[in-house]
């Protein structure tokens, strides 16, 4: 078997895995980047993450062409809404590549077959490397209800006439939204007792408001006993609190379950089944990282600059002592500033604290709930309105917290993330916000009103 040494190599072909292959090779470290085919470039977080984002997007736009009254009219608008998902893939596919390229990365594809922490074997070629970046995300744990393999609705072809959803993950509720806004009969089965169980209450409220105003039906509070796939479809079974049974009989099913580590190596385990690492993403091995879903992040955008931070933290171990001293950045991820965002018609954001944990850190003369909505025709839309929760500090007049919906949140979002993570005061930032006449300007009129 033919064999070569690396420098360092980087295992899994996601957004965090092509950002650490593309930051090693711009600090000229000429890395091997390992993945698993060319069609996955750019893995679960491309085709699940932003491709869903981006059809919501093009639905919302090219629903008002569209009377939604005709099957065979959705069905149209479904298949060039795929078809536009799939160049927009390919898109990013030769970006990525262009970039890669540039840098000096070299790019393998296949599965990477470890005989060591540093040695393995892709098609058929042994490979040493130095130094490892592990970025191979997560896997599915099959449910013990599922009988057969759930569907992945990224691969249909046609528009279902009925799915079934399960699970609490962002995508899952995003799936269903797109589903029902085209004319499916979605039912999303939740076994909690209300919607995203672990966001905070306003996110649950305006979130459940979305979704069944789409005509999503919310089956709260019911386990799936049972699901099994049959020749013109599935068969679930559902089950409530006082055991009393439901089927359904729909046509698709799509399972949001448990993931696990997908690591090619035996790792130490830390806190929820995830891999160890310490704040440069080192894992117990030395010389050896892990990013992404490896660690239990969900997040493309946050496994993108773990991928730029562990590249420069094992850059900077190749480095002599004296030179290594000196960092690249003293920074590191405050995993409390990204955002958890949910794509419908308009993002729905929650950052920092919930009320729930508000109520927990400070006696309640301590901390403030503002709630407001604005007409987004304020903002030169035509329709729809903003809604905005601030979580401030009564004391210091900083933003704890803070959920938004509508058009062009994202803008704000950023600007409270900044916000925060300065400790600048919402007096402050009004004074600052309040004459641009734009989305942010809202800061400023709450920060004149409380």
């Amino acid at each position: 078997m033919e064999g070569r040494t690396v420098s360092a190599a980087v295992i899994g072909g996601g957004v965090g895995g092509i950002e650490a292959a593309r930051k090693l090779g711009e600090l000229k470290v000429s890395p091997l980047l390992v993945v698993l085919s060319e069609e996955r470039l750019g893995g679960r977080s491309l085709f699940e993450e932003l491709a869903l984002r981006f059809l919501l997007q093009e639905v919302r736009e090219r629903l008002r062409f569209c009377q939604g009254e005709n099957p065979r009219e959705y069905q149209v608008l479904y298949k060039e809404l795929i078809r536009s998902r799939d160049v927009f893939c390919k898109e990013w596919q030769s970006y990525w590549k262009s970039q890669l390229a540039l840098h000096g990365v070299e790019v393998v594809y296949g599965e990477a077959f470890f005989e060591s922490f540093y040695t393995f074997s892709v098609g058929g070629v042994h490979y040493t490397a130095e130094k490892l970046i592990l970025a191979t995300g997560t896997k599915e744990v099959k449910p013990a209800f599922l009988e057969g393999d759930a569907d992945r609705w990224w691969e249909w072809e046609d528009l279902p006439k009925s799915v079934a959803i399960v699970g609490s993950l962002p995508q899952a509720y995003e799936v269903a939204y797109f589903f029902a806004v085209l004319g499916v009969k979605v039912f999303l089965v939740e076994e909690g007792g209300y919607i995203f169980p672990s966001e905070d209450s306003f996110v649950r409220e305006i979130g459940e408001r979305i979704l069944t105003h789409a005509g999503v039906v919310i089956l709260k509070g019911r386990n799936v006993k049972r699901a099994l796939k049959g020749v013109s479809g599935w068969s679930i079974v559902t089950v409530d609190n006082w055991g009393k049974e439901e089927t359904l009989e729909l046509e698709r099913f799509v399972v949001y379950g448990e993931r696990e580590p997908h690591s090619p190596i035996e790792l130490r385990k830390g806190e929820n089944r995830w891999v160890a690492v310490d704040s440069s993403y080192q894992t117990s091995v030395a010389g050896v990282f892990a990013i992404g879903g490896m660690k239990g992040q969900r997040s493309a955008s946050a496994a993108k600059r773990e991928g730029i931070l562990a590249a420069e933290n094992l850059f900077l171990q190749m480095m002599p002592p004296l030179v290594s001293s000196i960092h690249l950045h003293k920074d590191t991820i405050d995993y409390t500033l990204i955002p958890e965002m949910f794509f419908f018609d308009y993002p729905l954001v929650r950052i920092g604290i919930t009320v729930d944990e508000a109520r927990v850190r400070f006696k309640p003369y301590e901390f403030q709930v503002v709630r407001r909505k604005f007409a987004s025709g304020l903002l030169g839309s035509a329709q729809g309105e903003v809604e905005v929760v601030l979580i401030i500090h009564k004391v210091s007049q900083t933003i704890l917290g803070m959920v938004a919906y509508g058009r062009g949140v994202e803008f704000l979002v950023s600007v409270v993330a900044v916000a925060m993570s300065l400790r600048v005061g919402l007096h402050r930032l009004g004074e600052v916000v309040y004459t641009l006449g734009t989305l942010e300007d809202f800061l400023g009129y709450i920060a004149l009103e409380i």
